[in-house]
């Protein structure tokens, strides 16, 4: 992975064959969090990190939720140059700042070139500090992880959207967007690089109408596409290797699953392959802001607005924007001065209901728009009219 790439992840992997390593790369995925069961034992894990190094595979050692750092510091393959970062802890709380805060620091030292990655709660969790003021959480980490790693460090969190009803009713989770939202803004203060997990397995346990959906193809391009919109430099699936866990049931299966890619797999190769046109261009743009737009005022829990004129005051080629349903809209602008913006449909997937976008412009303007992994340049005058299909997201670029 380079610093012109996208960080590609999986939670979970495979055991350590040169043949599922060869599937990660396949499959477009550039990092890897060595955790789960089957890299338990230091000579599975030699193996990974030295797969890792032959393809070019980056590695994010564990060290999850030991504070003493003994996972860490006693592991030979901490001075492989494909190690990128410690996975110091999952989940932290704010009684965790000290304990890790000396862990960092002792990390730090003697490797000053290796990240220090946690990743963090969603508003979700039940936990009445975190619930009650996620904004507070997420700055207490940021700038704990600021202070560790300076502008660029990364700022991780997990929220997992899809959901179902007893009914079997689908829905996305409101808080997913303003999660998004709070994770985007704080890193874009410290100058961190956002991080986010792709829902890419059923789960939930024994309690069916919590998150258990299968994820479709259009489930997770929507995820992508929308974490990008927030500024995201990266992504990971969770899970990419099925876990062994009592709690998984088969209709729970990851990415990988026996020996063998699952639905999923071949939906995150696809989802990837449409990246790779314009992710050098996303990857060195400065994310802006995120606009949740909808056909109305306001909806009912006052997340998605029809926008005004106002909208895109410090832009210069946008003006506004109008959305027949709920609809994505983030904006960017490069090194270069150009502006760009990623629209996604983000109503739920199981309505099968497409957005048709009009973007009011302020002055006759040229964008090449990447759209199903392919780019073309289209001229606009007045009005850009764009159509989303299910889960859909396009990157627009000015020309």
């Amino acid at each position: 992975m380079t610093e012109k790439e996208l960080f590609i992840g999986i939670w979970q992997v495979p055991p350590a064959t040169k043949e599922n390593y060869k599937m990660l790369v396949a499959c477009g995925i550039n990092a890897i969090f060595l955790n789960g069961e089957y890299s338990t034992e230091l000579e599975e894990q030699k193996k990974a990190v030295a797969y890792s190094e032959k393809y070019g595979i980056s590695v994010v050692l564990e060290g999850r939720n030991k504070i003493d750092g003994s996972v860490l510091f006693e592991n030979p393959l901490k001075d492989s140059k494909a190690v990128v970062a410690f996975n110091l802890f999952d989940e932290p709380n704010y009684c965790d700042v000290e304990p890790l805060t000396a862990l960092a620091l002792k990390m730090k030292k003697a490797y000053p070139n290796k990240k220090a990655y946690i990743n963090l709660y969603p508003s979700y969790v039940p936990c009445d500090e975190i619930m009650h003021d996620y904004p507070r959480y997420m700055e207490t980490f940021a700038k704990w992880v600021y202070d560790i790693d300076g502008e660029g460090g990364w700022l991780s969190m997990d929220h997992y959207p899809l959901r179902r009803t007893k009914e079997d009713e689908f829905y996305l989770f409101d808080d997913w967007f303003t999660d998004m939202e709070t994770t985007a803004k704080v890193a874009k203060k410290y100058g961190l690089k956002p991080h986010f997990f792709i829902q890419s397995m059923a789960f939930g346990g024994t309690i069916s109408w919590w998150n258990d959906r299968t994820p479709t193809e259009e489930d997770m391009r929507l995820q992508i596409y929308a974490y990008l919109a927030h500024g995201a430099k990266g992504f990971s699936h969770f899970c990419y290797q099925s876990p062994k866990s009592n709690e998984f049931f088969e209709r729970q299966s990851g990415m990988f699953d026996k020996g063998a890619p699952t639905e999923r797999w071949f939906y995150a190769q696809k989802i990837h392959k449409e990246l790779k046109p314009f992710e050098k261009e996303l990857v060195s743009c400065s994310w802006e802001k995120c606009l949740r737009v909808d056909s109305t005022v306001e909806d009912e829990n006052g997340l998605f607005h029809r926008q005004n004129e106002n909208a895109f005051e410090e832009f210069t080629t946008m003006q506004s924007v109008e959305t027949t349903a709920r609809c994505l809209v983030g904006a960017f602008k490069g090194t270069d001065g150009k502006e760009s913006f990623m629209l996604v449909n983000v109503e739920d997937t199981s309505r099968e209901k497409e957005v048709v976008v009009t973007l009011t412009l302020k002055k006759p303007t040229s964008f090449k728009i990447y759209k199903n992994g392919e780019g073309s340049v289209e001229s606009f005058v007045g009005a850009a009219t764009i159509t989303l299909g299910v889960g859909e997201g396009i990157f627009m670029i000015e020309e």
